[in-house]
């Protein structure tokens, strides 16, 4: 499902519950026990602990850093949509009210069209024609 590149060569995807994990991985490095996760991409249809409201969670794993700080769509901190690769974090339609309830571009029982590319500075994840860049 992922080509082979140094950047990623695992690629796993677990829904359950409302929610939706993708993780990237990259293969072993000598002398490191446990491969890191290159992207946590998590679509929390139910909100979570921050939150009630659906929202998107980005972040990566490594064994000597452990997990970096989370990045949200929508942000829980109000004006927080920072610019990665030119492109704003996270779309603004995205945490919107709609038809009475926040915006996600994800639906339980619904497919979604995603693609993942590899920026400069970080990743953009677009899905449904909106970006998302962590």
């Amino acid at each position: 499902m992922w080509p082979n590149s140094s950047l990623c060569d695992h690629y796993h995807r677990h829904w359950s519950f409302g929610k939706l994990q993708d993780r990237f991985n990259r293969g072993s490095v000598p002398d490191e026990m446990n491969p890191p996760i290159v992207l946590h991409y998590n679509v929390r249809l139910q909100g979570d602990k921050v939150t009630e409201d659906p929202v998107i969670v980005q972040n990566t794993w490594t064994a000597p850093h452990e997990w970096n700080a989370e990045e949200r769509c929508p942000s829980a901190i109000a004006g927080n949509n920072k610019k990665v690769d030119d492109l704003k974090q996270c779309s603004e339609k995205v945490g919107k009210i709609d038809n009475r309830r926040p915006y996600l571009p994800f639906k339980l029982g619904y497919l979604s069209v995603m693609t993942l590319r590899v920026g400069e500075e970080g990743f953009h994840m677009t899905v449904e024609s909106l970006t998302e860049s962590i």
